[in-house]
């Protein structure tokens, strides 16, 4: 019956160290029967009879022995209680009653509604007395933290009813707020999930001071280290109940689980709508593919060798027997699940972590990804077990915690630079916001560069003007009958036509002057200050891409005499630039007969390094919206392999790389020249070792005349007289 009083209880209010074998559950008094040393105490909405032991004390709210044990006066009708269990073997001996002080009618009867204060507003709140199910019980006393946070110890009601510990932690400000649900490693323990809500170290403390709320919850009391699919409908009763606290925003809901919460994190993707998930160390994804992993060799902790043990052993037959059928044998696990994941997935494990191995992380991903899912990874070399919680004295703690931040900014529809603080409210969220000033399409500064026409012309996809630069060869104005070929030219992130283009233009039209480059005309077109990438932002707002492919490239054609043909264009750019000639000449390669492609930034999530990492938290919520699938869509490394047919033998490339501290940019750049390789496709590889900076004067200073010249033997046809 102590195991029943146990699995139903409302909250628990002990806080002991996680290998204590006592612990705390807390009820109300319903009757007591003294003679018969029988007490019927109210816990999760029901009654439960208990017998206590001649030994039992009775101690007061401040812990002190009652002299009177049963026969104290204070333990009557509507008395709140802690029962101070022990574990002793596979049985549960009450050792204590303690009263709480706090006296609350049975269930049963009709509760007056409570008076609460928000201490950040000192308005009161109504809400009922007690729990019902999928509901939070929060108290009226909140403890502050030294961050400014304040916090609370409650719980929430799982399946049937189970009383599981928790704890809330919120900013000091109002709310609504985004919440960020914790589930810790190992077995249940309270310690573990206080010690997680209550946390001054990394993640919790980052997730605080982006304004957010953080809900840490524990798990039902089990026997062993298992894995138990009740802990899985239990979180989706947290997640309910979470989104009924008033302060909470229900709309922007995510889950941070470590190590055994990764794993129980890693089906309730598949059981509830989150806006994301991390799984930090996600161990035992699929106990299959981890049996795979130890006979390959790769070192795994031995509990998971009990884990596969038992599984086996539950389903009556080997993991390979298995594998071939798993609904046979109702096998489930994450990788079962795939296809039924709600939500954006960031996975952060460490190469070095023998409790996750990599193998099965790099499986579960390529399920998911399969399966059309959004999933994103951080696996440095570095990453021993709970390194993403506990190791702040190595740079992946501060790494794993700012990527965690920055990927729920993204899922939360939050700009990173813009972050709140923890005393400022999130209860909306706010638009792309881009970095290098206003998003003009026509530019309000209408200086030409010695050499450039300033010019607009109306965009039907916008139904606006849209402002660029031109530079006309020297002859062009002589030469009536002459076709020019087309170089558009594209600016840097930050830059503008003018800014990037002058340089091109001065330096171009001196070597046409002095004969050592064929005439052409160059389009520097308006790619807006921000991370646009040259593509169409994931929102719709700035359609950039179709911009400059579907209306100015034929306004440009109609406009002056061009060679209007894939033959007669080429597309350059440096740095974001770079990107943009590379996602624009691989996307329409018939549109386009030479690429050159300068220190582009081919950013991704698998990066590490810093520099690339800070880029990519621009790129990825603006450009791309924190839409995994269409920055896929849009990569230039994807785009090689769509389109390779189409590029191979038809198309002059060149890539353009140089050295620089993080030394990242000349690797991506190497490796799309390896695909390149790969696919047949020709084309030019530069690595400048003499230029190391991200400097596009050096570059251009080392490229001299070929910069040019790269373009005019290209097509050696032009210029092409009009008929």
């Amino acid at each position: 019956m102590l195991r029943r009083l146990l699995v139903c209880a409302i909250v628990s209010l002990m806080m002991l160290v996680a290998q204590a074998p006592a612990f705390g559950v807390e009820g109300v008094v319903k009757r007591v029967d003294r003679e018969q040393r029988r007490l019927v105490i109210v816990a999760g909405g029901r009654d439960h009879t208990i017998r206590a032991p001649a030994s039992v004390k009775v101690l007061d709210a401040a812990g002190r022995e009652l002299p009177e044990g049963l026969k104290a006066k204070d333990l009557r009708e509507g008395a709140g209680v802690t029962l101070i269990v022990d574990r002793q073997g596979d049985k549960l001996v009450l050792q204590a009653i303690r009263l709480t002080g706090r006296q609350e009618l049975p269930s049963g009867r009709s509760p007056a509604a409570k008076q609460t204060t928000d201490p950040a507003t000192k308005a009161p709140q109504t809400r009922p007395s007690g729990a019902s199910s999928s509901t939070a019980v929060l108290g009226e006393e909140w403890e502050p933290l030294p961050d400014g946070s304040l916090g609370q110890v409650t719980a929430f009601q799982g399946v049937g009813g189970v009383a599981i510990p928790a704890y809330i932690r919120k900013p000091a400000s109002p709310g609504p707020f985004p919440v960020v649900m914790l589930l810790h490693g190992g077995r249940y323990g309270e310690a573990a999930t206080y010690g997680m809500g209550r946390s001054m170290r990394l993640p919790t403390t980052e997730i605080i001071q982006a304004g957010w709320a953080v809900f840490s919850i524990d798990y039902r009391p089990t026997e062993k280290i298992s894995i138990e699919p009740v802990e899985f409908d239990d979180t989706v009763e947290a997640v309910k109940a979470l989104r009924k606290i008033p302060f909470v925003d229900p709309t922007r809901v995510g889950l941070l689980g470590c190590s055994h919460g990764a794993q129980v994190g890693s089906r309730v993707v598949s059981r509830v709508d989150l806006q994301g998930a991390i799984l930090c160390a996600p161990a035992a994804l699929d106990l299959i593919e981890v049996k795979k992993a130890a006979e390959r060799g790769e070192p795994i902790v031995s509990i998971l060798n009990k884990l596969i043990t038992d599984m086996e052993t539950q389903h009556g037959a080997e993991a390979e027997e298995i594998d071939k059928d798993p609904a046979k044998f109702g096998y489930s696990s994450a990788m079962t699940e795939v296809e039924r994941v709600q939500c954006p997935i960031l996975i952060i494990n460490g190469r070095n972590d023998d409790n996750s191995p990599t193998s099965v992380i790099d499986a579960y991903v390529e399920k998911l990804r399969a399966a059309g899912k959004r999933v994103e990874t951080y696996l440095p070399d570095n990453g021993p077990h709970g390194f993403y919680v506990g190791h702040p004295e190595i740079p992946e703690t501060k790494e794993a915690a700012r990527r965690a931040v920055a990927f729920f900014q993204q899922q939360f529809g939050e700009q990173r630079d813009n972050a709140p603080t923890a005393g400022q409210s999130t209860s909306h969220a706010r638009p792309t916001q881009y970095q290098y000033g206003p998003m003009d399409w026509v530019d309000p500064d209408r200086t030409e560069p010695e050499g450039t026409n300033y010019e607009t012309f109306h965009s039907q996809t916008i139904n606006a003007e849209v402002s660029y630069l031109v530079y006309l060869p020297p002859d062009y104005e002589q030469q009536e009958t002459t076709r020019y070929p087309v170089l558009y030219y594209l600016h840097a992130s930050g830059g503008t036509p003018r800014r990037d283009g002058a340089e091109i233009v001065r330096r171009l039209d001196r070597a046409i002057r002095a004969g050592r480059v064929s005439p052409m005309i160059v389009i520097m077109p308006n790619g807006l200050r921000g991370n646009t990438m040259y593509c169409d932002s994931r929102d719709g707002q700035y359609p950039v891409e179709t911009v400059i492919i579907k209306d100015l490239i034929p306004h440009v054609d109609a406009t002056y005499r061009t060679v209007a043909s894939r033959e007669g264009r080429a597309v350059e750019g440096f740095s974001m630039g770079g990107f943009g000639a590379a996602h624009f000449g691989f996307k329409f390669p018939e549109l386009f007969g030479v690429i050159s492609i300068q220190a582009p930034p081919l950013l991704g999530p698998e990066l590490t390094s810093p520099l690339p990492v800070r880029a990519w938290s621009r790129l990825f919520p603006t450009a791309m919206g924190g839409d995994l699938e269409y920055f896929r869509d849009n990569d230039p490394f994807a785009l090689v392999v769509k389109n390779a047919e189409a590029l191979r033998d038809r198309m002059l490339i060149r890539i353009v790389c140089h050295v620089e501290d993080e030394n990242w940019l000349a690797p991506r750049c190497e490796a799309l020249h390896q695909l390149l390789m790969q696919q047949m496709i020709p084309h030019e590889f530069y690595f400048l070792s003499n230029v190391k900076s991200h400097n596009r004067g050096q570059v251009l200073d080392t490229l001299g005349d070929s910069e040019f010249t790269f373009f005019s033997s290209a097509l050696p046809r032009w210029p092409v007289r009009s008929p």
